[in-house]
């Protein structure tokens, strides 16, 4: 029978006490030291156990340890890149420490996570964090090693999905004279095909097809294949690579001719002596979308050309279209003056 109890030496500590439904039996210190709530909780208790009667004991389990089994079991199998991921397990591990047990770790505790995250990086990086871990939990959940999951109660924050930076044709020009060695051929196809920087370390010649003047990219973000064609800019660039006659990659890596890894280093110091220190990688997909939305493309077009799941991504670049068009409008204003158009109409 489920009771709340004093254990001999322990003074007025209330302890529940209950089994499962395994003989399993449990006794553990109550979160609330006082018999009202010490029974309110018991009663959750009770209540998880009807509803799940074949719970049984759980497994002590550390966040190091079970970051492990999650990478091996989870991630490195259902995720076609795990890198991103396991850094974010990592971050983890560094903050909650990779010894406490998994059952100890709050819904507290998540929220100081998630307001130092807010601290340091974008609405948007801090929601992809506590999905990641709220996944966590639920597998956790799932394979029986805890019974809640804390980041179920944690919000999740508002995102400003607007492209806020693209290149113009200046900064483009500038941006490629700026870049050195094996750099400059991926920041052309960069620009002008909208490739995601994974996209473009894992493209392969064999996606490459000249004659027909197109790439597909394979292993897209989207988890489904798409075809760019390519334009006489990017073609010009592609038929000077010399990894045409060695390896596969289009990109390799100097170092070993296998496929590239990073750009980060090279990338700062292009854009630093172009003058673009608030331009990242990604803003050259930015401006792929954004020279297509101001060259008149429709959203479906664009949409396709670079991948996106959903209308509602593309959406973000459509804004650009409109004003372009309401700029272009604005011209005529300056074709001749009030007076002037007064004067015509009445003669």
């Amino acid at each position: 029978m489920a009771k709340v109890i004093k254990r001999k030496g322990r003074g007025k500590t209330l302890f529940l006490d209950y089994r499962l439904s395994d003989g399993s039996r449990i006794t553990r210190k109550a979160k609330i030291q006082n018999m009202r709530g010490a029974t309110r909780e018991l009663n959750m208790i009770q209540n998880q156990l009807f509803e799940n009667p074949h719970m049984r004991k759980l497994t002590k389990v550390t966040l190091r340890e079970f970051c492990k089994e999650y990478t091996e079991m989870y991630l490195k199998t259902n995720l076609r890149t795990s890198k991103g991921e396991v850094n974010k397990l990592l971050k983890f591990i560094d903050y909650f420490g990779g010894d406490i047990a998994l059952q100890n770790i709050t819904t507290r505790q998540v929220e100081r996570f998630k307001a130092l995250l807010m601290q340091r990086v974008s609405p948007a990086t801090v929601n992809r964090y506590l999905s990641r871990l709220r996944h966590l939990f639920n597998q956790a959940r799932k394979w029986e090693y805890t019974q809640h999951n804390p980041v179920t109660a944690v919000k999740h924050l508002k995102e400003n999905n607007q492209m806020t930076r693209f290149l113009s044709k200046e900064e483009i020009d500038r941006l490629i004279a700026c870049c050195n060695g094996h750099l400059k051929p991926i920041v052309v196809c960069a620009i002008y095909s909208g490739l995601r920087r994974g996209e473009l370390f894992d493209l392969k010649w064999e996606n490459i097809d000249l004659k027909n003047r197109n790439l597909t990219v394979v292993n897209s973000k989207s988890n489904y294949s798409r075809t760019v064609p390519i334009n006489d800019t990017l073609m010009e660039s592609l038929k000077d690579l010399p990894s045409r006659f060695a390896g596969e990659y289009v990109y390799p890596s100097p170092k070993n001719g296998g496929r590239l890894d990073h750009i980060k280093t090279s990338f700062n110091s292009a854009r630093l002596r172009a003058g673009l220190n608030d331009v990242r990688f990604h803003d050259l997909r930015h401006t792929f979308g954004s020279q297509l939305a101001l060259a008149g493309m429709n959203a479906i077009t664009i949409k396709e050309l670079m991948g996106h799941r959903n209308l509602k991504t593309t959406e973000r670049y459509c804004h650009l279209s409109q004003e372009h068009l309401q700029d272009a409008v604005a011209v005529l204003d300056n074709l001749s003056s009030t007076e002037q158009i007064s004067e015509a109409v009445g003669s």
